[in-house]
């Protein structure tokens, strides 16, 4: 099983200097987890556990967070700690003392993923799914220690504490009773095989009640933890997958069916008492006061009103990345094109805590997108186009235009001057007169021999990554007939390109960085190239390096100073595939598909 050794500071030596990089910022990914605790909501975003206000639930505010190295799959709260639950990273403890200063105490490698914990006294519970349950000694959160574990005979999902027992959401074997009353030598008590999936699990006095995927809530007495037995069922609309039990209801996060509530008044006979369709899909629930906090994976956290359970409204949401594909840098803003989203607008004032201010949804894919004035062009896919947003007001941006004539499929425009270039896939290099940024017109087209996806300009040229045909160099200084006048064949597939100086540095998908010298644009001429293990995606270049987003293997860092014999310094593994990347200043943005926005900062680079 993959594990990610997560480093908070990347430090290289070189020569005189030290080169370091550290991520100091994210925003985006899915919402598998939520908790509560007072006026706070902590909820898992991706790779990050962030602390959100929710005094006012109608204005929900996220003031503080901290990233992880793999996503948060679970979180629960005692006392002055977090304890998330993060995939192969193991269990990782937060102080949050301060919730807009959240800080990591300690940190446990369990030996499975992490899916979910519980705290009864001075232990955490994990459910570490096929490494079933793990037993936490936290009674010094700075050094948490192993002291025992069960290995179950399913895939542990999710796990609740009531008295001398642990209950597990043992997946296709339903329910697992372990007797935890000697924490070093956990032992079954008993189970109870459920006709679904179970993927979450909560305690109310004598019964446990489970979410059972598409069995939907079982509700199982557990008077004789040696002998659980099933009581009643809800059959849910959707795919049950979380549970949370308040008074005489228990809310049940439906995957597709949103939130689902149920009367549990009598436990053997539970009946429907109202539904909430949340816009994602819902992964599990914390109920506090009035409110159900729900974990909607690419719909947020979504808090529902659930003053009366028959009648369930929502009262607000926090929005999250669903899928960034590029990201550029204007001011202290930072633009993401977001695929089926749209365009996403984040104040990076404070690279520390990105926020949204502003989104535009598009009515295509959103692939690429770059900036000129006050305007954000938007490759937007097929028969969308390109669409031409105004930024002036990032919380307000406002549709001014589209070009859906534009051929093939738009997936990523570079600006010169008065002109947009498109590149259209099939349909080649498109180039756009925007100087009227309202009447955009096509100026000229060039139609490469590959599949033209990415593109970046420089004076009177243009630079195609064309996929398998490689590099192609463009004269534009006549963009009404734009000419080719130089090509390097790569054998991997160029994606992404940076220019700096002589050079073009290539994300060449499998075989890595490549560089090639274009002093000649007509005889361009490859120097080095260095592997990145994975798929070269994008690259950025700033002084002596060069950052490639390397789809499923995160950042991958390059030292360049010598142009032939280009070195891996280190690399920053993410949990979704990164797909777009920029330098600005002393940082580097990098959009990381459903892992949203990773921000790094950079010291002597």
């Amino acid at each position: 099983m993959k594990k990610i050794l997560f480093l908070s500071l990347i430090t290289i030596s070189i020569t005189t200097c030290v080169f370091a990089i550290t991520p100091i910022g994210h925003w985006g990914g899915p919402v598998y987890a939520v908790t509560t605790s007072g006026a706070y909501a902590y909820m898992g975003m991706g790779q990050s556990l962030v602390a959100v206000d929710i005094s006012q639930p109608a204005n929900p505010t996220i003031i503080g967070q901290i990233t992880l190295p793999d996503t948060v799959y679970g979180v629960t709260i005692s006392g002055d700690f977090a304890y998330a639950a993060a995939g192969n990273a193991g269990l990782y403890i937060i102080n949050i003392t301060n919730p807009s200063a959240l800080t990591i105490a300690g940190i446990y490698n369990t030996p499975g993923k992490a899916l979910g914990a519980a705290v009864s006294g001075q232990y955490a519970y994990v459910a570490d799914s096929g490494a079933g349950l793990q037993i936490i000694n936290i009674s010094t959160p700075s050094s948490p220690v192993h002291t025992g574990n069960y290995d179950t005979q399913g895939v542990v999902r999710g796990v609740a504490v009531s008295g001398s027992y642990a209950y597990l959401a043992d997946d296709w074997k339903g329910l697992a009773v372990i007797n935890i009353t000697s924490p070093s030598s956990p032992v079954m008590a008993g189970a109870y095989d459920t006709t679904g999936q179970s993927f979450g699990i909560a305690i109310a006095g004598s019964y446990a009640y489970i979410a059972d995927d598409l069995a939907g809530l079982q509700v199982i007495n557990i008077s004789n933890p040696a002998s659980p037995s099933r009581v009643g069922g809800f059959d849910t609309a959707g795919r049950a997958h979380g549970v949370s039990i308040s008074g005489n209801y228990a809310y049940v996060a439906d995957f597709d069916a949103g939130l689902q509530a149920a009367n549990i008044t009598t436990p053997a006979s539970p009946t429907a008492a109202g539904v909430y369709n949340t816009s994602g899909t819902s992964e599990s629930a914390a109920v506090s006061g009035n409110y159900a906090y729900v974990a909607d994976n690419s719909g947020g956290l979504q808090i529902v009103n659930v003053t009366t359970p028959a009648s369930l409204t929502r009262t607000s949401f926090l929005e999250t990345s669903t899928n960034a594909t590029d990201v550029t840098v204007s001011g202290n803003f930072a633009y993401l094109a977001d695929l089926g989203e749209g365009l996403r607008i984040l104040n990076i004032s404070n690279p520390a805590m990105p926020v949204q201010v502003g989104r535009y949804d598009t009515a295509g894919s959103s692939y690429g997108v770059a900036i000129s004035g006050n305007y954000a062009y938007v490759a937007d896919g097929k028969d969308t186009g390109m669409q031409v947003i105004d930024i002036s007001v990032p919380a307000s941006p406002t549709r001014v235009t589209g070009m859906s004539s534009i051929a093939g499929y738009p997936y990523e425009i570079t600006i010169i001057g008065s002109y947009a270039y498109v590149a259209a896939a099939a349909g080649g290099l498109q180039v756009v007169n925007i100087s009227i940024p309202a009447s955009p017109v096509k100026a000229g087209e060039y139609q490469t021999t590959g599949a033209c996806q990415y593109i970046t300009g420089s004076g009177n040229r243009v630079y195609i990554g064309d996929g398998l045909s490689g590099l192609q160099i463009m004269d534009v200084s006549n963009p009404a007939a734009p000419a080719r006048i130089g090509r390097y064949d790569s054998d991997g597939g160029t994606h992404g390109i940076a220019i700096a100086g002589d050079y073009a540095y290539l994300a060449d998908h499998a075989k890595g960085l490549q560089i090639v010298n274009v002093s000649n644009p007509a005889l361009p001429v490859r120097t080095g190239g260095c592997s990145t293990n994975g798929a070269a995606y994008d690259v950025a270049v700033s002084g002596n390096y060069a950052y490639v987003a390397n789809l499923n293997k995160g950042l991958q860092i390059i030292n360049i100073s010598n142009h032939a014999a280009p070195v891996s310094s280190d690399s920053y593994d993410t949990s979704f595939e990164s797909q777009g990347i920029v330098t600005a200043g002393n940082y580097v943005y990098m959009a990381d598909g459903g892992g949203g926005l990773f921000i790094f900062q950079v010291i002597g680079g």
